[in-house]
């Protein structure tokens, strides 16, 4: 999320800011962006359906589910708590070992693996394959007509092929 500063007089944002969770006071703070340096930050996009999964599986015409259809009523606030501890134990994990201290795990819960689905990463047509997991550097894998490719894009949307 950027918050951005605007210019007096005018609607035009002038200095972006970033919400920045601070794990000594344990409260969010806001950080102007020509602070940051690229190289030890990172920002991480966490959606969490709390509630509300039958509606948006009529919405995107797949299955969603939610936290509440799992463990009843959630406590927000614990469990974003709860969210940045894991994210921050996490993160320094991945900081020591990289993506394969996570290999397994992920392998694990994949839910599309050896099955057919459509990789859509960018413009044109989507490629089709079976998914074969994810590398040690987090590229998903898919075996396609011509090979084993691997992708490594932030933005790769993985659907099963419809039986």
């Amino acid at each position: 999320m950027t918050i951005a500063s605007s210019t007096p007089g005018t609607n035009e944002a002038s200095t972006p800011f970033y919400p920045c969770y601070d794990n000594r006071t344990q409260r969010f703070t806001v950080i102007p962006a020509l602070s940051l340096r690229p190289w030890d930050r990172v920002g991480i996009g966490v959606g969490v359906n709390v509630q509300g999964g039958e509606t948006l599986s009529d919405l995107v015409g797949q299955p969603v589910t939610d936290l509440r259809r799992h463990l009843g009523p959630v406590n927000r606030t614990e469990m974003f708590l709860q969210l940045v501890a894991g994210l921050d134990d996490g993160l320094a994990l991945f900081e020591a070992r990289g993506f394969a201290a996570f290999q397994d795990d992920w392998q694990a819960c994949h839910v599309h693996q050896d099955r057919e689905v459509l990789v859509h990463a960018g413009p044109g047509e989507p490629v089709r394959g079976h998914a074969r997991g994810v590398d040690d550097q987090g590229a998903l894998l898919l075996e396609t007509e011509s090979g084993l490719r691997r992708f490594h894009s932030g933005e790769v949307s993985v659907r099963a092929v419809a039986s």
